[in-house]
């Protein structure tokens, strides 16, 4: 149950840095894109010794802002992917438990859980969620429990665009996969 309720909190604070890092681009103006069906996107893949995953050709080089974050961003709008990579030992100490707990706790009012599921044999976590401040926001994520990592991946995107997006955003998601 404490491996769970860690896992949701990495989902969390994930999406809640995709939902601040949209809240500060709201205000720059943005260059709009023509929307395409997903059908015509390619793919490549991006590998690291930890994780693997299959992203749209046409987003950016990841960013790699820490030893357990990487950044991904298409060109010019949302959507958003976010990547953190945890240390198991660092994940499960004592000292981040209970402050993962507070985070939880607030994280838990900015967000209104619209899917969810945990697949216990696996620990695999998805779902996806809308941010109740901006419901403008649609973040679906996915959480993997590797052998020395907890990998939380999340995609944020406009729910005006969500549908056209659906297609991408599973390919993505569910590409993603301890290396």
């Amino acid at each position: 149950m404490k491996k769970i309720i860690l896992l949701v909190f990495a989902v969390l604070l994930v999406s809640g840095c995709a939902s601040q890092v949209y809240q500060n681009q709201a205000a720059t103006p943005r260059v709009q894109t023509n929307s395409r069906s997903s059908s015509s996107v390619n793919y490549k893949t991006h590998s690291t010794s930890q994780f693997t995953l299959t992203h749209p050709d046409e987003w950016l080089e990841p960013k790699h802002y820490s030893r357990d974050y990487y950044y991904y961003q298409l060109a010019d709008f949302v959507p958003y992917v976010h990547l953190s990579v945890f240390d198991i030992e660092e994940f499960t100490n004592t000292t981040d438990y209970y402050e993962t707990m507070s985070e939880l706790f607030y994280l838990m009012f900015d967000y209104q859980e619209i899917d969810h599921q945990i697949t216990e044999d696996t620990m695999i976590m998805s779902g996806k969620m809308i941010d109740e401040e901006n419901d403008e926001l649609i973040t679906t994520y996915k959480v993997v429990v590797c052998p020395d990592v907890v990998l939380a991946l999340d995609v944020s995107g406009l729910s005006e665009e969500y549908d056209e997006t659906k297609e991408m955003f599973d390919t993505t998601i569910n590409s993603f996969r301890c290396s």
